[in-house]
């Protein structure tokens, strides 16, 4: 019995470090400043959706389903937490609660459907709202490359993974990169 307790605090744990590196990397400013995600609500919401899944994605290929379920649970009950210290009253969160877990489920859908039918910037104009055609695709770039990150990692150092949970993302500087190569590219183009 007493195992059973200790390993559900160690899956928490790593759902909430995991969490925390998902929430880190969706507030990176260069898909604001740079990549034309809106700096709004809606759009920080589109971002952890897009960080969230691809971390979702690499706990499935590892064979961890139960740690996904894990960093589904803590993540929106820190949406819960964060909207009712907002002042959302306490009737309209569980109906706001239950859209935006059906959003999240329908956008990880989407963003892995995308990426393997080639159609990443239809799901960025319609899920992120970005409207500038060279952002579009640095952010379709962005998460083609992304998916091809988690998928490529060698998931054998399963406990590496949680005591830096940020290898599942491209550096600061790998984003730089690409948004640049995008840009020589548009520049050439035109």
């Amino acid at each position: 019995m007493y195992g059973w307790w200790k390993s559900k605090k160690i899956q928490k744990e790593n759902a909430h470090r995991l969490h925390n590196a998902c929430v880190e990397k969706s507030r990176n400013p260069l898909f604001y400043k740079e990549l034309g995600v809106p700096d709004t609500v809606e759009g920080r919401f589109e971002m952890l959706c897009l960080h969230a899944s691809f971390i979702i994605e690499a706990l499935y290929s590892m064979g961890r389903p139960t740690l996904a379920q894990a960093l589904f649970d803590v993540m929106f009950k820190d949406m819960d937490r964060n909207m009712r210290e907002a002042g959302v009253g306490d009737l309209a969160v569980p109906r706001r609660m239950k859209a935006m877990m059906k959003d999240f489920k329908g956008r990880s859908f989407a963003y892995r459907e995308a990426v393997l039918s080639g159609r990443v910037k239809e799901a960025v104009a319609r899920n992120i709202g970005v409207e500038d055609e060279l952002a579009k695709r640095q952010l379709s770039v962005y998460i083609i490359q992304s998916y091809a990150h988690v998928k490529k990692k060698d998931f054998d150092f399963f406990s590496g993974l949680i005591d830096n949970p940020h290898t599942l993302f491209l550096t600061h500087d790998e984003i730089v990169g690409l948004i640049h190569e995008q840009d020589k590219q548009h520049r050439s183009a035109a």
